[in-house]
């Protein structure tokens, strides 16, 4: 049955869809000329080769094809596929032949290892161990007289036969490719020298050839290779980055019949690497508070499509809510309430919760001007704007011309950089208020002594001044030393002195692109978020072009590249959205951005389309109550047990990444927990021996020797011997104290084997 489907698809004449809209408009052109139709007349209907619920674009609209004769149409989203990947790998080979995979197998990993590996592993093996969370089959030309579980057996009978006749090395070349880079991994072993008796997939082997940086940065290598053959799954990859990556992709590749009683994939090969090292999502928790649980459902929403960098805009004109330790003023008197703040735990959780996923956390605190509720409690470093020459209430951002306004500025940012460890920092300086400035008598009389003309140029001399005094800081507190700066565009339309190094990032236009001048520039010109009217708009950002067009600089000199613009960055300001809309409104719009900034090509949005709207069925089924992407439709759920979903307003951050205590920034790496166990039973052990020699009886010697007052009679032996029974009563405590921190210590990865355990029962039962 499902071996006909293609054919099926293609007698329907599904792949001509083009030629049968010429011939339907041509029909429609000749009737619309008739003035009149008699009833009697008779009009050959035009011939339809095509299935009823056949779905096509027009524009940014998807709808059902339809006859030329019905004025209004019917939207329709396309049909989602299953087992396929968003983002979109750089080389990807996809044949038709599927195999099947067992439930109950382990990923095994190969070379160095660390905390931030072992964590993702112990994610996507919970992630990927059941049909609840991965792509259903839609079951799209399967006539519905057929039930899941006839579609099931005969999935499962086309996947076991072609598991059987499968090649063990595929043809393609690129196979090859991996081989000769498994030298680069000692501890690899090769795929089996035969299929698996189980006729399915049972091994998920695991490289990484080094372990890269600590932390995510600018320069990570989140390349991998990735190849799904019978004898087994492997992925290569340079860095644990591109591991995590890397299993990622491996989950979204795992597809689920029907029901959900069976895992499958197809067989795959995959070179893998981003277009761009800064694929971002900035946020804005000022205008509305965003809840550190929403903040973390959304950093492991981005994790699911490969954002790497999160732009988190804390503060702003309307609200601080930022609980700051050297000013703690700022929250009390500017947080909309007492509860919607962030602490500096906070951030460090959410700064961790990014760090084991391959996120970066950019704070951006914007200043000079958005600064409107810094004034309720230091409204002593505000300029003050004057209407016709009369002092009004109203400020108009900080003043640049106060002393005062530099020393609170440099102790509230060494605090920042001492919080958040990235080697990067947003600054803002956007949209600031130039008028108010020139209005203020202070202001008029600092240029005037120092020979100014402009407000522009206290602003340069202010943001010199701060930048040093911010790297003073930094080198004090981070071992990479200094700070990279972001700017929002106006610094460089300003004209406004920065480093050499800075980052520009763009929103209004890349006419002035400061890549031309030699500056980096990160962009969002076109991915606002909150200008979307409705959500098929993705067409539209995934679209979006982030070079500028040649013919604007025909005379440009060469120190502009393509290098020079290193990624992009959704922008999600939340005046009009707050904490109940606003994952509904990110995702799955984001994913669009996300393809374009990971796999930037020419705009396909005819294939990329099915694929978005699988990535939303996937969202949805991780636990991200996701919004629409392309209009009405549905996503495919198993019909067995694995069908169900947790409400979302019952769903924990766990049901998506769970947060344990040992997700802090200074986490002990112990590669072995067989290693771990072992140090404990040996201290364990040593201790019962010690025992064994008579601690009891020594205890009781000490305590009967200090209850006596003769201690003239032999002093010396007793002196001795009381400091032997000490060292051992010491010994043995403190043996048994390691032990017990230990294998305590170890206790998270034994409830993974107790639930691992759980699940090989389950199957066997179920069998």
């Amino acid at each position: 049955m499902v071996a006909n489907i293609e054919q099926q698809r293609k007698e329907a004449g599904v792949g001509n869809a083009g030629a049968l809209e010429s011939t339907l408009g041509k029909e429609y052109s000749r009737l619309e000329g008739k003035a009149f139709l008699p009833h009697s007349a008779k009009v050959k209907p035009p011939t339809y080769n095509v299935p009823p619920d056949e779905v096509v674009r027009r524009d940014r609209e998807w709808n059902y094809l339809d006859s030329p004769l019905n004025q209004i149409p019917i939207p329709r989203a396309p049909t989602p596929t299953f087992g396929e990947v968003t983002p979109r790998p750089q080389v990807w080979h996809r044949e038709d032949t599927f195999f099947p995979v067992l439930r109950n197998r382990n990923i095994t990993v190969h070379g160095p290892s660390n905390y931030i590996l072992q964590k993702a592993v112990s994610r996507y093996e919970t992630l990927i161990g059941s049909c609840t969370k991965l792509s259903i089959h839609p079951r799209r030309y399967i006539s519905r007289k057929y039930n899941d579980t006839e579609v099931d057996q005969n999935l499962t009978c086309m996947a076991r036969r072609n598991f059987r006749s499968a090649r063990l090395k595929p043809s393609y070349p690129q196979y090859y490719a991996v081989e000769s880079l498994e030298k680069h991994f000692s501890q690899f072993p090769g795929y089996l020298a035969k299929a698996n008796s189980k006729m399915a997939i049972s091994h998920i082997h695991l490289g990484v050839r080094r372990l890269g940086g600590p932390w995510p940065n600018s320069e990570m290598n989140e390349s991998y290779l990735l190849i799904a053959i019978p004898s087994g799954i492997k992925i290569l990859a340079e860095e644990v980055w591109g591991a995590i990556r890397g299993l990622e992709t491996l989950s979204q590749l795992l597809w689920c019949s029907p029901s959900g009683s069976t895992i499958f994939i197809n067989q795959t090969f995959i070179r893998d690497y981003p277009s761009f090292p800064h694929r971002g999502l900035h946020l804005d928790t000022s205008r509305h508070y965003i809840s550190k649980h929403k903040i973390l459902m959304n950093l492991e929403t981005m994790a699911f499509n490969k954002l790497n960098v999160f732009h988190w805009h804390v503060t702003d004109d309307q609200s601080f809510p930022f609980v700051s330790r050297t000013f703690p003023e700022l929250s009390k008197q500017a947080a909309y309430n007492s509860k919607m703040v962030y602490t500096h735990d906070d951030v460090r959780e959410i700064v961790e919760f990014a760090r084991v996923r391959g996120i970066r956390v950019i704070p951006e605190f914007d200043i000079p001007g958005h600064t409107r509720s810094w004034s309720l409690s230091h409204p002593e470093i505000f300029a003050k704007c004057y209407d016709m020459e009369n002092e009004s209430p109203f400020y108009g951002g900080l003043d640049p011309s106060k002393n005062e306004t530099l020393e609170f500025l440099a102790a509230l940012f060494k605090e920042i950089v001492e919080l958040f460890p990235d080697s990067t920092l947003h600054m803002g300086f956007d949209e600031v208020e130039f008028n108010c400035w020139s209005s203020n008598p202070a202001i008029k009389k600092f240029m005037l002594d120092n020979g100014m003309v402009s407000p522009i140029d206290i602003f340069k001399i202010f943001t010199v001044r701060l930048l040093n005094r911010i790297q003073e800081a930094a080198k004090r507190v981070t071992l990479t030393g200094q700070r990279r700066f972001i700017f929002w565009q106006e610094v460089f339309d300003n004209g406004l002195k920065v480093p050499n190094n800075s980052l520009i990032h763009l929103w209004k236009d890349l006419n002035s692109i400061p890549g031309y001048f030699g500056f980096q520039a990160i962009v969002s010109k076109g991915w606002y978020l909150d200008s979307y009217l409705k959500p098929s708009e993705w067409i539209g950002y995934y679209e979006n072009e982030i070079y500028p067009s040649s013919h604007f600089y025909p005379d440009v000199n060469a120190n502009f590249e393509p290098k020079n613009v290193i990624g992009g960055e959704a922008c999600m300001w939340i005046e009009w959205q707050s904490e109940e809309t606003v994952i509904q409104r990110i995702w799955p719009v984001t994913s669009a951005i996300a393809e374009r900034l990971w796999y930037y090509r020419t705009p396909n949005p005819d294939e990329f389309g099915p694929r978005l709207e699988e990535q939303r069925c996937r969202l949805l089924r991780r636990g991200v109550p996701v919004g629409v992407a392309s209009g009405p439709g549905m996503c495919p759920l198993p019909s067995g047990p694995d069908g169900d979903i947790s409400p979302f307003d019952l769903i924990k951050i766990g049901a998506i990444g769970t947060i344990t205590s040992g997700e802090y920034i200074h986490h002990l790496e112990i590669r072995k927990i067989l290693l771990l166990i072992f140090c404990g039973l040996a201290l364990f052990t040593a201790g019962y021996f010690a025992g064994r020699q008579g601690l009891a009886a020594h205890l009781s010697r000490v305590l009967k020797t200090l209850s006596t007052n003769n201690f003239g009679i032999t002093r010396t032996s007793r002196l001795a011997r009381f400091r032997t029974y000490t060292f051992n009563a010491l010994f043995i405590c403190f043996s048994t104290f390691i032990a017990i921190l230990l294998l305590v210590s170890s206790t998270p990865h034994t409830s993974g084997l107790r639930s691992n355990l759980k699940h090989q029962v389950k199957g066997i039962k179920q069998k």
